[in-house]
């Protein structure tokens, strides 16, 4: 009789405990993932996917508490320990950052030479903030949180020699791991730190492949502002560089989703190379569509600005 009593206390915590399980299952014990998109064109970033990262994990943020998600190639976010709505409301406020860093947003911080495409491709951080997000709408749009810069090198008519191994390196930069320059990518592009570079700075050094080297030094302040591209116009001549700035580009272009599906597989974070539409990205080679006008390096589309570097020494 006894036991037949005790059966009956317990039962009533048997069925809250199945409620319980039911109710994970539900609506309201549903865990929050995430799909992504990407607003710049280039990788996860400069490649504009996520296919490939060797360290595909993604630090997402929720009323101050900070849970370590993973990201595959489509842009899904998943956790093995994530948030769940019943816990958080209808709607929430998000912030996000990749790499995760150990759930801290990380500085910005780039490579020094980024004619490695390694070093390139780990230059490129994201965020998200303060993204406002529900279970029917949780879509997170990441931007780059450094800016880009391009330059397109050419050999004035009068000038002998060739570019073959040619190198452009920028200069007096902050945010730099090693240093203050950022030697460029084979196509002479480059991820740097947002910041104001000061009139009489010297902002880039060419070497050409017999060992001549020209400076250019800025003439005036320029801002290299975080999510654009800075395409610029580089002249080897006699007498030195023509440099011409092109009119900034926010870095904006094709995104990568899911149309706001939620995840149904687990993420992959298998690979070591970023993809673009399948390829593999390079660093070398062709430089990028923001070529000068009828071939004019002087000029490009939009307003700039041109200076003579001093004569070389």
């Amino acid at each position: 009789m006894r036991i037949s009593n005790l059966w009956w206390a317990v039962l009533p915590f048997c069925l809250f405990a199945c409620n319980k399980d039911e109710q994970q299952e539900g609506i309201d014990g549903t865990p929050v993932s995430f799909v992504t998109t990407i607003s710049p064109s280039s990788r996860l970033t400069v490649n504009n996917s996520w296919a490939g990262l060797s360290d595909a994990k993604v630090g997402v943020e929720i009323n101050g508490t900070v849970k370590e998600y993973a990201v595959n190639e489509k842009g899904e976010l998943t956790s093995a320990a994530p948030f769940y709505w019943e816990d958080l409301g209808q709607t929430v406020s998000v912030n996000a950052w990749y790499p995760y860093n150990e759930g801290k947003k990380p500085e910005v911080v780039v490579a020094a030479d980024q004619s490695v495409a390694a070093n390139y491709l780990a230059s490129d951080l994201l965020e998200v903030n303060n993204a406002s997000v529900s279970a029917s709408e949780n879509t997170l749009t990441f931007v780059h949180r450094t800016a880009c810069v391009e330059c397109a090198l050419q050999l004035n008519p009068t000038e002998e020699g060739t570019m073959n191994a040619a190198t452009i390196t920028l200069c007096n930069l902050s945010g730099v791991s090693e240093g203050n320059s950022v030697k460029t990518t084979g196509d002479y592009k480059a991820l740097v730190a947002p910041q104001i570079l000061t009139a009489g700075t010297v902002f880039m050094e060419v070497t050409m492949s017999d060992g001549r080297s020209d400076e250019y030094v800025l003439p005036e302040d320029v801002e290299l502002k975080q999510g654009y591209i800075f395409p610029v116009s580089v002249e080897v001549t006699p007498d030195g560089l023509n440099v011409a700035f092109g009119t900034p580009i926010k870095w904006e272009g094709e995104t990568v989703g899911t149309d706001g599906e939620a995840p149904e597989v687990g993420p992959d974070t298998d690979g070591d190379k970023w993809e673009q539409n399948g390829d593999d990205i390079q660093t070398d080679g062709e430089t990028t569509e923001q070529h000068p006008e009828n071939g004019n390096s002087s000029q490009w589309e939009g307003e700039t600005s041109e200076v003579n570097a001093e004569k070389r020494s």
